[in-house]
């Protein structure tokens, strides 16, 4: 990933539609400290471009686990 790119920042939104996740999953990762973001100055959540990432192998380790429960 460019340099630029790994510090460039992005909403909640942007990130929901990048991970295929939702707002309310992303806010609940957070809230459970799997995830960090920042608020810029109008209160918005800001997130690393680095989190989307963090945020796909939530799901992929979420989805891994629920494809063992019997």
């Amino acid at each position: 990933m460019a340099r630029r790119e790994r510090h460039r920042r992005m909403r909640i939104g942007e990130l929901a539609r990048a991970t295929g996740s939702t707002p309310r999953a992303l806010r609940h990762y957070e809230q459970h400290g799997l995830i960090e973001s920042r608020r810029a100055a109008n209160g918005y959540r800001c997130y690393d471009a680095s989190t989307v990432t963090r945020v796909r192998n939530i799901r992929h380790l979420l989805a891994a686990a629920l494809d063992g429960v019997d």
